[in-house]
């Protein structure tokens, strides 16, 4: 309650970055990973470049691409290895065009709707507007249901009116030294629903969950259940990159068949962002609030398992930035 939130318009940054809902899923995607974010405004302009504002449709998440890698393994499922081979002979179908391809099929699969751009997919995703004299404890209320992004208005017409864009990790930041004094233990902000995946299974596998149960990310355990790595939606944005750079030396579905152990190593490889951080980030229920948020902010992670003690490592529990606002917000 002592908690100083301030306003809106407080906030530093907040760049607008849109994306129009004319672009294909590839474009959409395509961007996200350019721009290095999870999830981003998505508007739509007057037909015929009339004098109307753009307005915004809804946000595109870097959480439906997982869907469409789940998507991708499914019809290569359905065809033979040997006629994939035959075809991409043939026809000379490079890397590029298959992602292309698959990354297009997410919206014209039955469970998407029609057509071929992010449209329908935005609308799955509501946009947050808040007034820039709004409270900020409000927009942590916004961002305590599992967005990652709140609108600011007050901007011009070409930006659908947005003038800035709070990610959970700006408002995070902002706070971030008075809740070092928050008086909490992880126990009691902790997420105790846990779900994991095996280092043994092929990523397709960490994907499809991440996908089904619509979550950020999940552990990835060893065979004893012990953690060892973290997958999330920056692997999607990660192997997007890395298909874009590098042409992806052979299918995207031997990628994805791979182990979930050798996938994430290779993919994180090839990032300079990964190669200074630990694979994973840990605590114990014990804890204070304070040292998860300064766990936080030196590794920029968004979410620290939560393991019972130091011989114990299986995960039983987990703290998101989510977590922490919910918590926040309804003390």
């Amino acid at each position: 309650a002592s908690l100083q939130w301030g306003q809106a318009k407080d906030l530093q940054g907040g760049e607008v970055r849109v994306l129009t809902a004319d672009m294909s899923t590839l474009e959409g995607f395509s961007m996200l990973a350019d721009w290095g974010v999870r999830t981003c405004p998505v508007i739509e302009r007057p037909s015929g470049g009339g004098a109307e504002a753009a307005r915004v449709i809804g946000t595109l998440d870097l959480r439906d691409a997982c869907k469409f890698f789940v998507e991708m393994q499914e019809q290569h499922k359905s065809s033979s290895q040997e006629v994939r081979a035959s075809l991409k002979d043939r026809f000379n179908i490079s890397a590029e065009v298959e992602i292309s391809h698959v990354l297009d099929s997410i919206s014209s699969h039955p469970s998407c709707g029609q057509g071929k751009n992010i449209s329908y997919l935005a609308r799955m995703h509501p946009l947050r507007v808040v007034e820039p004299s709004a409270s900020l404890e409000d927009v942590a209320r916004h961002l305590s249901h599992g967005s990652h992004i709140v609108g600011v208005s007050g901007g011009g017409g070409e930006l659908a009116g947005l003038s800035k864009i709070i990610t959970q990790r700006m408002l995070f930041e902002h706070i971030a030294s008075q809740l070092l004094h928050v008086p909490l233990r992880v126990e009691e902000v902790m997420n105790s629903h846990v779900l994991s995946v095996s280092c043994s299974s092929c990523a397709y596998d960490a994907f499809k969950l991440i996908a089904s149960k619509n979550v950020s990310g999940v552990p990835v355990v060893g065979e004893e259940g012990d953690i060892q790595y973290n997958t999330s939606s920056s692997d999607v944005r990660e192997l997007i990159n890395w298909g874009k750079k590098t042409g992806m030396a052979g299918d995207l579905s031997e990628k994805l068949s791979d182990n979930l152990e050798d996938f994430l190593v290779a993919i994180r490889a090839r990032s300079s962002d990964f190669k200074t951080r630990a694979t994973v980030s840990t605590c114990h229920p014990e804890d204070g609030l304070s040292h998860v948020i300064q766990r936080f902010l030196k590794t920029g992670y968004h979410r620290i398992w939560v393991i019972a003690n130091s011989e114990d490592k299986k995960p039983i529990g987990v703290v998101s930035l989510t977590d922490i606002f919910k918590k926040l917000v309804n003390a």
